[in-house]
C-alpha cells in the first residue's frame, strides 16, 4: 500500500512538472512570436540615377519651390542641362538637396525627375521659417491633450491663412507641449508629426474654424544665396558640356559619310 502511495506520488509530482513546462513554453512562444509594433516615418526614395549613386551626400527636405526667371533642369549636378526650363512663378516640389564641392546647392525636382540649382528657385514662406522668425515667442509648457475623436483643421502656420478646407477627426488622443500665442490671443499647439503630416499647427482656440486671418504677406526667400559668378559658371560648364556631346556625333556622321561616298559611291562610279 505504501509502495503504491508513492507511484501514485511520483506521477503526481511528473504530472505537475508537465504542466509548469507547457505554461513556460506556452509564455515563451508568445513572447517569441509576439508581433512587433514599430512607428516610424517612411521617407520618399526617389528613382534617380544621381540620387542612388549619391544618396549618403542628400539631405531630405521635402519643400515646395517656386521656380524663378531662369530655372534650368539638369540631368544630374554640374552635368549638361537640357532644353527644359520651368516656367516663372511654376510650384513643385523639391525631395532631396545635394551640394557639390563649391557648395552649390541642387535640388531634386520630382515631377521632372531632373535637378535645379536651388539659388534659381525661391521658397514660400512655411513653418520652418514662422520657428525661426518667432523662436522667441514659442515656448514649452503643460502638456495640452486632445482626445481621439476630436475634430480640427490644420494650419500651414499661425496667421498664414492657409488650411484645410474640411476637419478631420483625431485617430487617438494627441498630446502638445510646444505653444504659440498670436497678437488676438488665439493660442496655436505645433507637432513636428501628426498622423503622417510634419509641422502641423492647430489652432486649440478653435479647432475647426477655417476663417482665422491671415496675419503677414512674406517674400519668399531664395533657396540658395549663392555666388553669382558660381551659378554662372556652372550654367557656361553646362552649355559647354552640351557641345563636347554634340560635336563628336556630328564629327563621326561626317566622317562616315565621307569614307561611305569614298570607299563606296566613288568606286562604283568609277566601275
Amino acid at each position: 500500500m505504501k509502495q503504491f502511495q508513492n507511484i501514485k506520488r511520483i506521477q503526481n509530482v511528473k504530472r505537475f512538472q508537465g504542466l509548469i513546462l507547457a505554461l513556460v513554453m506556452t509564455l515563451f512562444a508568445g513572447n517569441l512570436f509576439r508581433p512587433l509594433i514599430v512607428s516610424a516615418d517612411v521617407i520618399y526614395e526617389p528613382d534617380n540615377s544621381f540620387y542612388r549613386r549619391h544618396s549618403m551626400e542628400c539631405t531630405y527636405l521635402n519643400r515646395s519651390c517656386i521656380a524663378g526667371e531662369d530655372t534650368l533642369l539638369w540631368n544630374s549636378p554640374n552635368s549638361y542641362f537640357s532644353r527644359e526650363t520651368v516656367a516663372e512663378g511654376q510650384i513643385f516640389s523639391v525631395s532631396y538637396v545635394y551640394t557639390d564641392e563649391n557648395g552649390l546647392e541642387w535640388g531634386l525636382a520630382d515631377s521632372f525627375g531632373k535637378w535645379v540649382l536651388m539659388a534659381d528657385v525661391f521658397l514660400p514662406y512655411s513653418s520652418r521659417e514662422f520657428i525661426r522668425d518667432h523662436k522667441d515667442e514659442i515656448y514649452e509648457g503643460e502638456p495640452y491633450i486632445l482626445e481621439e475623436g476630436t475634430d480640427y483643421v490644420r494650419w500651414s502656420y499661425p496667421g498664414s491663412g492657409s488650411s484645410d478646407e474640411e476637419t478631420s477627426s483625431l485617430m487617438g488622443d494627441i498630446t502638445f507641449t510646444t505653444f504659440y500665442e498670436d497678437p488676438a490671443g488665439r493660442l496655436w499647439g505645433y507637432r513636428e508629426y501628426m498622423f503622417g503630416s510634419r509641422h502641423v499647427w492647430l489652432c486649440l482656440s478653435d479647432l475647426t474654424s477655417t476663417q482665422i486671418p491671415k496675419l503677414a504677406d512674406y517674400v519668399p526667400a531664395p533657396g540658395q544665396e549663392a555666388d553669382p559668378a558660381l551659378i554662372t559658371e556652372a550654367k557656361e560648364n553646362g552649355q559647354v558640356n552640351i557641345w563636347f556631346l554634340v560635336i563628336p556625333v556630328v564629327a563621326v556622321a561626317v566622317v562616315s559619310g565621307l569614307l561611305i561616298w569614298r570607299f563606296w559611291i566613288h568606286r562604283r562610279r568609277k566601275l
